[in-house]
């Protein structure tokens, strides 16, 4: 049992070393507009993937950078469906985050770096914990979200409303889903799990396995 630990501790370890925080966190955005905030990532030199709910195609739309410099932005393509929206900036950056298309699997470790409430860019590590379809369990979803994004997929973390739209990242810094869900509970208070869109789901990706 001692072994195990310590080769889980060391694969953990392993995994953290080969993901440059620094790198990812530059490329993610905070997504203004009228009615609240989400975040987003630029998946290109002008192209900021998020998800659908945080935009709407009439704008405004404003891009906030880590350092505090904003520009504005606009729809380039938005699915309502897969909750899943791509967004393009006013500017060029000159770096961006790759996109993988090869689906999560259960187990991986992911990583946001998104905007909870009035906090700005904080890092949330994650687990993915389920990669069935919700099926029957649609009817479940909270009122006004989408309810047709096939697959999705359950990730353990402590997202919060304002991290949605955030890129999900792999252990080696490449995009691989956007956070769509975050659950409430009874109680007032916030689920350890949510709902990330595949980027299966984009453009870029339709009929690619990785």
């Amino acid at each position: 049992m001692r072994l195990l630990f310590a080769l889980l501790i060391a694969g953990l370890i392993g995994a953290c070393a080969s993901l440059d925080l620094v790198d990812i966190r530059s490329t993610t955005v905070k997504v203004s507009e009228g009615f609240g905030h989400g975040s987003g990532t630029f998946v290109g030199p002008d192209t900021v993937l998020t998800a659908a709910h945080v935009v709407r195609p009439e704008g405004p739309i404003t891009l906030e950078f880590p350092d505090g410099s904003t520009v504005p932005a606009k729809v380039l393509w938005i699915d309502d469906v897969s909750d899943a929206a791509l967004l393009k900036a006013e500017t060029t950056v000159k770096d961006w985050s790759p996109i993988t298309c090869k689906p999560l699997q259960l187990g991986d470790r992911v990583f946001t770096f998104g905007n909870p409430g009035f906090l700005r860019f904080v890092l949330t590590e994650g687990i993915v914990a389920g990669t069935e379809s919700v099926g029957a369990q649609k009817a479940l979803l909270p009122a006004g979200m989408p309810v047709d994004i096939e697959p999705m997929l359950v990730v353990s973390a402590d997202w919060e409303p304002g991290d949605s739209g955030s890129g999900v990242f792999d252990s080696h810094g490449r995009v691989r889903g956007v956070v769509s869900i975050v659950f409430g509970t009874d109680q007032g208070g916030l689920s350890n799990n949510a709902l990330i869109t595949p980027v299966s789901v984009l453009p870029m990706c339709k009929g690619k396995a990785a």
